[in-house]
């Protein structure tokens, strides 16, 4: 009775979210190990950006690997990174996935894929509902949040949040599946189906992993592919509780929360930001967009403005992009997407609340009524600076480890 009351306090949802989210990286990380998972490619197939726009003595010979494996399998510290990466939903890769990873291999990822974007829609949009130390208060914002749902619905809620996220991206893998093997681009009618799943999962789950070494750079003057998955990114990225919002009150403005317009009215903002500076940055530039036609050239911009928020799919060599658009790109990431969607960054809700709260300054009657956006347990002022405060942080360490490396790989005195 006592080690029962103690495993109560000691597994509150934090630390059940976090042995979760640990358990299947561990558990993913081990099936990637197996042989089964691995092609027979070497450490050596690295994503191919290694080769262009380096010096050759920064390029490296091999991939350094640590830990143990099986024989014919992928090393630990390959599969754990690739685990991680794909139930975190970062798109973060060492080897290429096309290549090193057998179907198998590609499998266990896009189901660690779906674990950790759905997850995390499901996580973050009914942990506020089941917190037995919830007051009435946020039981009751967190039910308005996902389109005015009774406290007690948890089950159909996530039951709807998985049926929603699955059937739509169901509809477009068909869309893709029929488009890649219609037009030849796969050499089977398995194939296609399967490019057109893994496509599909990577998009929707903001993950960025594709089969390709090139990300989505042979894509770029396909509409239907690009379209397509900029679609599922937006979509999985604003996330389902302004769906819901949406499906149960209809597009009329008037009935919408403050969390579903800041959402709609952000991501747009932010979309067509993007869009018109990166195609006014790299309009004529001759390794990006300057030898496409004006459709193109729209289309791969538009592209580059929605994967940064925060697929990491790229149809343009990023390489040879300007430093200017490297910079739109980055404050992209920055923003990121919907606090319940499979986006990351600091979210569109956290910085509107930062800027309304800069702008506003004394300003009660505007400040309060940001007062009811769902970004942090700690209170919308307070939580985003937390965040903020987190992120600079994690910049502070960052920045001088990735400055040692630049000056590493391009051999240039401080």
């Amino acid at each position: 009775m006592i080690l029962s009351r103690r495993l109560n306090l000691r597994l509150n949802p934090s630390r059940i979210i976090i042995l979760a989210f640990l358990a299947t990286v561990l558990f993913g990380a081990f099936l990637l190990t197996l042989p089964v998972s691995r092609s027979g490619a070497s450490e050596d197939v690295v994503f191919q950006f290694f080769n262009n726009g380096l010096p050759s003595s920064a390029t490296p010979n091999h991939v350094h690997t640590f830990g143990p494996s099986f024989p014919g399998g992928a090393p630990l510290s390959v599969a754990l990174l690739t685990a991680a990466s794909a139930t975190s939903v970062t798109g973060l890769i060492v080897v290429d996935t096309a290549s090193y990873w057998s179907p198998f291999g590609q499998a266990v990822i896009l189901t660690l894929i779906e674990l950790g974007g759905i997850g995390t829609m499901t996580i973050v949009s009914l942990v506020a509902l089941n917190l037995r130390g919830a007051s009435s208060e946020t039981r009751e914002l967190a039910s308005t949040s996902l389109g005015g749902a009774p406290v007690g619905s948890v089950k159909r809620t996530v039951r709807n949040i998985i049926w929603f996220s699955l059937a739509l991206q169901l509809v477009f893998a068909l869309i893709l599946s029929l488009h890649l093997g219609l037009s030849g681009i796969t050499k089977n009618p398995r194939e296609a189906i399967f490019h057109g799943l893994f496509l599909t999962g990577s998009a929707f789950n903001n993950a960025g992993f594709a089969l390709n070494g090139d990300s989505l750079m042979s894509f770029r003057n396909d509409p239907i592919v690009l379209l397509s998955l900029a679609l599922l990114i937006i979509v999985g990225g604003i996330g389902f509780p302004v769906w819901s919002v949406l499906a149960h009150r209809g597009p009329h403005w008037w009935k919408l929360n403050m969390n579903a317009r800041i959402m709609l009215v952000g991501t747009l903002a932010a979309i067509l930001a993007g869009w018109v500076l990166i195609a006014a940055l790299e309009w004529d530039n001759p390794g990006t967009l300057g030898p496409e036609n004006p459709g193109s050239k729209l289309l791969n911009a538009f592209f580059a403005s929605v994967s940064p928020r925060t697929a990491g799919f790229n149809s343009m060599d990023i390489a040879a992009q300007s430093p200017e658009t490297w910079l739109v790109t980055d404050i992209l990431m920055l923003i990121g997407g919907g606090p319940a969607g499979t986006a990351g960054g600091l979210k569109i809700t956290t910085v509107t609340v930062v800027i309304a709260t800069l702008w506003g300054g004394g300003a009660r009657g505007r400040s309060d009524q940001y007062s009811r956006l769902e970004t942090s347990p700690f209170g919308p002022a307070t939580g985003s600076r937390r965040v903020l405060a987190f992120r600079g942080f994690g910049w502070g360490g960052i920045v001088p480890i990735d400055a040692r490396y630049s000056l590493h790989f391009e051999s240039k005195p401080l």
